[in-house]
């Protein structure tokens, strides 16, 4: 073996020794970091427990210190007695007298406002009516027995409103109003019919352009048949007087002629449900 052969054979131990080396190397080296993992791992497990437990006492703790304090204050209430504040019969009555004025000057105050307003030539015909309504106390009287469903006294006071002399014809007609709604609530066809034939009057004799209502017969004579095939529902004789006055008038056979009048009668009552069967 000459020297060079040598040499190659040399290197080549060498070369074969180094990566051995580095097979030992890499081998060692993903044990030590799992076994230091393994470490850090076990530590925080250990610091979680250690913080769970600090946790779990304090809300001990708290729930203690709070039952505490409830049982405390129950207990405080429990026994401290209450002091009701006890006034003489005077101061009662004195009270009760110091509220009669106060009310005595408020209304005071708005009747002569009002009057003020009613005087003034440069008050709108709206604002006179409204100031007109609230200080009628007939017609105040009605719509706070509306609103609390008390009809009965509702009817009453509207009543009043449209029989008094000085109420304008904006006010009787707003009275009649209030007496149809009322009507409509205690199912009265009686009293409906009363108020929309004086509405229909009213209508078309006074001026109700700031209601921005326009003179007219027709409500007036709706009225009278609203009244009348109402009533034909349940009064034979009447029924078969409109179907006679239908054949006259129209020349039609007496079939077609009941048709018609039992179209009518069917359209009222469906308009006006809670008049049926009364």
């Amino acid at each position: 073996m000459d020297e060079e052969q040598k040499k190659l054979l040399t290197i080549g131990v060498i070369a074969i020794l180094l990566v051995l080396a580095m097979f030992v190397m890499c081998s060692k080296s993903p044990n030590q970091k799992k076994s230091g993992s393994g470490k850090n791992t076990s530590n925080a497990s250990s610091n979680n427990r250690n913080v769970t437990s600090n946790k779990t006492e304090n809300q001990q703790d708290s729930v203690h210190s709070t039952h505490y304090s409830t049982s405390n204050s129950s207990n405080y209430y429990a026994t401290k007695e209450v002091e009701v504040p006890v006034f003489s019969a005077k101061t009662l009555e004195n009270n009760k007298r110091f509220k009669e004025k106060a009310l005595t000057r408020q209304r005071e105050y708005i009747k002569k406002r009002t009057q003020e307003l009613l005087d003034d030539p440069k008050t709108s015909p709206a604002k006179k009516l409204k100031a007109r309504l609230i200080t009628s106390k007939s017609y105040v009287e009605a719509f706070t027995a509306f609103k609390n469903k008390d009809y009965k006294t509702a009817i009453k006071a509207y009543h009043a409103v449209f029989a008094d002399e000085n109420s304008t014809p904006e006010m009787k007609y707003i009275a009649l109003e209030g007496l149809q709604d009322s009507s409509r609530k205690i199912k009265d066809l009686e009293l409906f019919i009363l108020a929309a034939k004086e509405m229909g009057k009213l209508i078309k004799s006074a001026d109700l352009s700031l209601l921005d209502i326009t003179k007219t017969e027709d409500y007036y004579e709706w009225s009278l048949r609203f009244e009348t095939f109402m009533k034909a529902d349940l009064d034979i004789s009447l029924r078969q007087r409109l179907i006679d006055d239908e054949m006259k008038q129209y020349m039609v056979t007496r079939a077609k002629a009941e048709r018609t009048v039992q179209r009518q009668i069917t359209t009222y009552k469906s308009l006006f449900k809670e008049f049926v069967n009364q």
